[in-house]
């Protein structure tokens, strides 16, 4: 092998390692190039990506690169582009793939070409079903959304099958879009807002959890149409990064009304911003599984097509998405988080993202069942009877007129902890809430002791 450095990629004709010869280009970004090569020796057609001179001289990359190569090419997965060979050329760093002719899920997402819950539910089994595989050897995928999922059809059956793309190698790609997550330095995380979990954002420790997160997050997307945070055109990386981080996603029957309700349940179960909570890709499979088999009407197991379901179209996205966002690790500020649930009220997104900085994840509760997953309850319209109910059952705040705070004997006797004005400044506000979560760390405390 010639010890020649590259300065520039590969070209067409060109012959990789002795054996495999480039046919033509498929795609190009910042951190490389994939190629259709044919294998000499065996006549058969691959596809290899050749990282770019810049990162194959990185020593960090080569390690990683190689060992995730090798790891990767042990998942075998109907589900999973195979890898079948990596290595050096010239100093570029390249990596041999089985080569697939289909469609990116998120062009037949933009395209309506997905058919109805039963078709999302077949998706979502065979994405969660890879990633359980992938799982058990330690692969995470770290960039999981709809452009990297390959969806494949038989011409003759048009059965269609999901291939997920990239599999351990999220590391090595580079955004010109909204989908491309990479690896700046050890203090940097950069990735798709749009499906990034509060772990990635926070510079925190991945697990097979964030995979979960971000499957939640495509899932929300077939299901309503867009992401959980996607938002309209005044809406910034920061803002939806912040909201990954802090603030809980829209109820999805809000978007999708007839969606099954185990399903729902199961979507939303994938958002959770605590990692533990999060269902793993076994479990996801196999609920969506026997969510298949719901009757085909009523609000527990509804299976309407989409166009049935009256979904809008998504939105174009915002290009102030487009760019890759950034955040430094060493410059993070470590907040102890109190979820607070909202009841009967609703506050501005200014004071939800003010709250959010400080601590404070809000996320609107409609049913009590909800209480078990908050540290605090704001009440905005309750009767006494309700009130005492509540406070026997979560730390509650009253959040009303500035004139009745005069009647506040009544309401403190029933276990309110604090009443608040609706007037009452953000900064006052915060206050109060910090003084209320002393308050009840103190009380849960003792009746612990």
């Amino acid at each position: 092998m010639s010890t020649d450095k590259y300065t520039s990629m590969p070209q067409v004709d060109e012959v990789i390692a002795d054996r495999y010869r480039i046919e033509n280009k498929l795609g190009e970004g910042g951190m490389g190039v994939v190629y259709t090569v044919r294998h000499i020796g065996i006549d058969r057609l691959f596809a290899m990506k050749v990282l770019s001179p810049r990162l194959s001289m990185d020593t960090d990359y080569q390690t990683r690169f190689m060992r995730e190569a090798k790891i990767t090419a042990r998942l075998n997965h109907p589900h999973v582009v195979q890898v079948f060979d990596s290595g050096v050329y010239k100093g570029l760093l390249y990596i041999v793939m089985e080569y697939l002719d289909g469609t990116p899920l998120s062009e037949l997402l933009w395209t309506n070409r997905i058919g109805g819950i039963h078709e999302i539910l077949q998706i979502g089994w065979e994405i969660s079903d890879a990633l359980g595989a992938a799982h058990d050897i330690g692969l995470i995928h770290r960039d999981l959304k709809t452009d990297n999922v390959l969806v494949e059809e038989n011409p003759v059956t048009s059965q269609r099958r999901c291939v997920l793309l990239d599999f351990g190698l999220a590391f090595i790609e580079e955004s010109d879009d909204l989908g491309r997550l990479t690896r700046d330095s050890d203090t940097n995380v950069a990735g798709t807002p749009l499906y990034m979990s509060p772990e990635q954002i926070s510079s925190a420790a991945l697990t097979s959890a964030t995979d979960i997160y971000s499957l939640g997050c495509l899932l929300y997307e077939l299901v309503s149409g867009e992401t959980p945070f996607e938002g309209g055109d005044a809406v910034t990386v920061i803002k939806v990064m912040t909201r990954h981080l802090f603030k809980s996603p829209e109820p999805l029957r809000h978007k999708a009304p007839e969606v099954p309700l185990p399903l729902e349940e199961l979507i939303m179960s994938m958002l959770a911003k605590d990692p533990s909570l999060r269902p793993d890709a076994h479990t996801i499979s196999r609920n969506l599984r026997d969510i298949k088999h719901l009757p085909e009407t009523g609000r527990g197991g509804s299976l309407l097509s989409r166009e049935e379901r009256q979904v809008q179209a998504p939105t174009k996205r915002d290009d102030n998405l487009q760019d890759t966002a950034k955040f430094d690790r060493s410059k993070k500020k470590q907040l102890q988080v109190c979820r607070i649930g909202l009841w009967g009220l609703e506050l501005g997104e200014d004071h939800e993202l003010a709250l959010a900085s400080s601590g404070f994840v809000l996320s609107t509760i409609f049913d009590l069942t909800q209480l078990q997953d908050i540290d605090l309850l704001i009440l905005g319209d309750a009767t006494l009877p309700d009130i005492e109910y509540l406070a026997q059952r979560t730390g509650v705040i009253l959040y009303v007129d500035a004139g009745d705070i005069a009647n506040a004997m009544p309401l403190l006797r029933a276990g309110v902890l604090d009443i608040m004005p609706h007037d009452a400044g953000i900064n006052e506000i915060v206050k109060r809430l910090e003084r209320v979560r002393r308050r009840r760390q103190r009380e849960l405390k003792r009746n612990k002791d």
